[in-house]
């Protein structure tokens, strides 16, 4: 269980959030930013850094300077688990001499942090590490409650339990997470009326972009052209954003890889383990994972670590790049 006042009465030095559930961890943060951080000077005192093109100047400057007209600053420190070989002593020291006026948050939203390293062991150690496991049921049922009470709809606990029940939430055989959860329920408290009933939950889940979504990345899988494309425009006509989608092709295929590199090295327990998957999904990746060579799978995630990148630096229209990029993914064995 995460505890807001221990950080509370250490706003400062190195703390990890981990885990699997990247909305808990975006929702903390927040906290952190409307605690700590005065939105009139939040350009010098809320730094963002990326581990991807981190230099050990642009690290100690952003956690050595001053604040600005302000007692704290904040510094979120973003992909970096591929640093540690380069920056890990550095890190440490953070922990040998915090900065009373720094609050430093390490973000892992892709829990691949080995929890064998010095770091971790040293946030461990420290208690500041906090992890953002999937909901319990009970946190399920009020994560839900609270989502429908904060926009007025009316609902009895049979119907949460129901909900609860649709969602797949916890599911062995689905990998359900907060962020499309969330999603989900605005579709249903579009359609509710005000109350909660379960004629609109058997609506939601029966038109739910969540079987598309699968059949889409298992035709992409097993290059299936004709279906990657139906399925891509059923997805587009449920209205699904196309962000979610890159999501999930970026997830898949980043699995197959590590599947594909890590694969006859350790066990499948192992291995489903470090990927963090059940058992259901892990059958899958085999399947598909043997289906194509490992520089097949190395140039794909390229691909979409370029197309990440591409629309998230310049101003270009999404839905004919990602085609393209669907198409090339198609193309390769």
């Amino acid at each position: 269980m995460l505890n807001w006042n221990a950080l509370l009465d250490k706003p400062f030095g190195p703390y990890l959030f981990y885990g699997e559930e990247q909305l808990s961890m975006d929702r903390v943060i927040e906290q952190v930013k409307t605690s700590f951080v005065d939105g009139t000077y939040e350009e010098f005192n809320l730094i963002l850094l990326d581990g991807a093109d981190l230099t050990q100047d642009r690290l100690f400057s952003a956690v050595e300077r001053l604040p600005v007209f302000a007692s704290k600053k904040v510094v979120l420190i973003k992909n970096f688990v591929e640093t540690l070989k380069t920056f890990q002593d550095d890190y440490l020291t953070f922990f040998d001499t915090p900065h009373q006026d720094t609050l430093i948050i390490f973000l892992d939203y892709d829990n691949e942090l080995n929890k064998s390293t010095k770091l971790y062991k040293m946030f461990k150690d420290k208690g500041r590490a906090w992890h953002f496991a999937p909901l319990k049921p009970q946190e399920l049922r009020r994560f839900l409650e609270n989502k429908l009470a904060a926009h007025s709809v009316t609902f009895t606990p049979s119907d949460i339990s129901y909900l609860a029940q649709k969602t797949g939430y916890g599911s062995r055989n689905r990998d359900v997470r907060l962020y499309e959860l969330d999603n989900e329920l605005n579709k249903l408290i579009g359609a509710s009326d005000g109350y909660l009933s379960r004629e609109n939950i058997d609506q939601l889940y029966s038109t739910s972009a969540d079987t598309n979504i699968f059949n889409f990345l298992d035709a992409l899988a097993l290059k299936k052209s004709r279906a990657v494309y139906k399925e891509l425009a059923n997805l587009h006509d449920l209205g699904e954003p196309l962000g979610r989608i890159f999501y999930m092709v970026a997830r898949q295929y980043k699995h197959l890889l590590q599947y594909k590199i890590r694969s006859g090295r350790i066990s499948d327990k192992q291995l489903m383990d470090e990927l963090g998957v059940k058992a259901f999904e892990f059958k899958k990746i085999k399947t598909y994972g043997d289906r194509y060579t490992l520089n097949a799978l190395q140039t794909i995630y390229q691909e979409l670590l370029d197309y990440d990148h591409t629309v998230k630096t310049r101003s270009v229209v999404e839905g004919p790049l990602f085609e393209a990029l669907i198409m090339s993914i198609l193309q390769k064995s």
